[in-house]
């Protein structure tokens, strides 16, 4: 009890340095201009999530139209069925970075996050790798890879990676939800069959 009494207001300011830097805010801002930062942050993670469910579910829809699609079979179809989504994932993904490298507007927030976990890893290193670490499980699994060159831009275009990441990233979403969306498709209508032969 008495290490969470000691631990907590360290945590909390920690917190607070983040969100602020999160929101690229300076001590001196009055709170509308605070207020202003966040409904922008808010307002552009809502549109950028309107059009990620939008388009997973453009990549599902192809996913499972070419699943039954039966012009081509075996693995000559599951290749065709990943060469689909990849160029579908290159192109959802292009225009998000390239939209916040001409107008600096970053829908996706990577840029943001990558402030605030900046700001952690200052004020601790353990808690700053754990967010680095999980901010790349979840661009790879989750995000795609617009967040990951977003979040690792410096560090990628110093070594001049961002288009092999753009590939690898990008094929690692197509491989893993078109398995995912043909898999849910497939028990999904077996349950249907099931059902409706009893």
């Amino acid at each position: 009890m008495e290490w969470f009494t000691t631990a907590l207001p360290k945590w909390a300011v920690i917190g607070k340095r983040a969100f602020g830097a999160f929101l690229d805010s300076k001590q001196e801002d009055s709170s509308v201009r605070t207020a202003s930062l966040i409904g922008g942050a808010v307002m552009r993670r809502l549109v950028f999530l309107k059009l990620d469910y939008l388009l997973t579910a453009l990549t599902a829809a192809v996913a499972v139209a070419l699943h039954e699609w039966h012009h081509f079979d075996g693995w000559v179809q599951v290749l065709f069925i990943f060469v689909a989504l990849w160029l579908l994932e290159l192109a959802c993904a292009i225009p998000f970075i390239v939209a916040w490298r001409k107008t600096g507007i970053d829908m996706t927030l990577a840029a943001d996050a990558r402030r605030a976990i900046d700001q952690v890893s200052f004020d601790s290193k353990l808690a700053g790798r754990v967010g680095y670490i999980f901010f790349i499980l979840k661009g790879i699994l989750w995000d795609g890879p617009e967040e990951v060159i977003i979040f690792f831009y410096d560090e990628l275009k110093a070594k001049k990676l961002i288009f092999v990441t753009l590939l690898v990233v990008s094929a690692i979403q197509a491989a893993l939800w078109g398995f995912v969306f043909i898999w849910m498709y497939e028990i999904i209508s077996w349950l249907t069959l099931t059902c409706c032969s009893t």
